[in-house]
């Protein structure tokens, strides 16, 4: 007997996906990256981007007349995902490597400024007796983070909370002036509200191995250096933890919807999304946009009729068998409300709300020898 087959000719998936519609609701990096991906295959694919320019958190601003980044000015290269992204975009000509020099923190008690030690994850030290360390916690700091590694090891590491796991280890000094400022610049929460799992995968398994934090944060920057060695030797290039590209993230952008285009994708900006209902097997998809319409306007005391072109709303429904939502956890809740009212019950995420101020200052004497590449408070 011949066996069944396991899967699709191809040229039946290639049809099926012709035949595939799907609505992307939200423009920013996340919703033009699946859209992408869905029309690679050669799906039907439209984007709804309510906002007039798509990025969301990459996104450009003019300053003065120096145009830069509003938001992301860089990626992780941890991964490669984004690397890989940027090289399919042929962009891989603008990418640029930061200057060196480590972040600096301020603010410290007793120190005011001084550079965020070498050596650890997430500010956690893998040598509490390093010089740059012992300057920012004090010696009451470091032998409090030393009681780690002489304390009964930690045979499971199963901690939720970064800031609480830091603080029973290594001490409140280590947790307040060396981790918070690092999770608070880059997850803008405190230390106790950042998952471990999360901002540092592995460290929770590496303690479960080696029994104390900082042993842990060793293993990790070991692993790291290991594979990043073997990366840097195949690819012949140096590393960084990120890179930017010349002419600003938003070049990312631009290339996305490009490609979107080439793609046969379309890509509308300006549209307002108001409701997403599931039929049956398919969706329906309400928008709404802002149009411009010719309106005659009688002028009372001349008596004269003026032509005038006000925006006013034109909804309309899209069909679709398939909806990605790639909006903000609020908006993307009130619309799937009707299609999965199992969200009702679910407790949303605490998102902290992030502000960001942008200044341009001339002042050409900083330009020689700026302190580090940036400051975390």
């Amino acid at each position: 007997m011949s066996p069944e087959p396991s899967s699709a000719e191809p040229s039946d998936l290639a049809a099926r996906a012709a035949h595939t519609h799907v609505v992307v609701v939200g423009g920013g990096i996340g919703g033009l990256v699946a859209a992408r991906e869905c029309a690679k295959v050669g799906m039907r694919v439209t984007v709804l981007e309510a906002e007039e320019t798509l990025g969301g958190s990459i996104r450009r601003v003019d300053l003065d007349g120096v145009t830069i980044d509003a938001g992301a000015e860089s990626y992780a290269t941890r991964g490669g995902l984004v690397r890989a992204l940027v090289e399919e975009l042929d962009l891989a000509d603008r990418i640029v490597l930061p200057k060196p020099g480590g972040a600096w923190l301020a603010g410290i008690p007793g120190v005011g400024a001084a550079p965020l030690p070498v050596g650890g994850i997430l500010g956690i030290p893998a040598n509490p007796f390093q010089p740059d360390v012992r300057r920012i916690i004090g010696w009451s700091g470091v032998w409090r983070a030393y009681l780690d590694r002489v304390r009964p090891p930690l045979t499971i590491g199963h901690q939720l909370s970064l800031g609480k796991l830091v603080a029973s280890r290594m001490g409140a000094k280590v947790r307040d002036r060396l981790v918070a400022p690092v999770t608070t610049g880059v997850y803008s929460a405190s230390p106790d509200d950042v998952d471990i799992d999360v901002a540092a995968p592995g460290l929770n398994a590496a303690l479960t191995r080696v029994g104390s934090l900082s042993g842990a944060v060793q293993t990790l920057r070991d692993d790291a250096a290991e594979k990043a060695s073997e990366a840097q030797a195949a690819a012949k290039t140096p590393g960084a933890a990120v890179e930017g590209l010349s002419g600003g993230m938003s070049t990312l952008v631009d290339a996305l919807a490009a490609d979107l285009v080439r793609l046969g994708a379309e890509v509308r900006t300006g549209v307002r999304v108001r409701t997403v209902r599931k039929i049956g097997a398919r969706w329906s998809v309400e928008a709404e946009a802002e149009v411009a319409a010719e309106v005659e306007v009688r002028a009372e005391e001349s008596g004269e009729s003026a032509a005038t072109d006000p925006l006013e709303p034109v909804v309309e429904e899209l069909d679709a068998d398939a909806v990605i939502i790639a909006t903000p956890e609020s908006a993307a809740r009130k619309l799937l409300a009707s299609a999965v009212p199992a969200l009702a019950t679910t407790e949303a995420a605490s998102s902290p709300e992030i502000e960001i101020v942008t200044l341009v200052l001339d002042a050409p004497e900083l330009a020689a020898a700026p302190r580090g590449t940036g400051v975390l408070t």
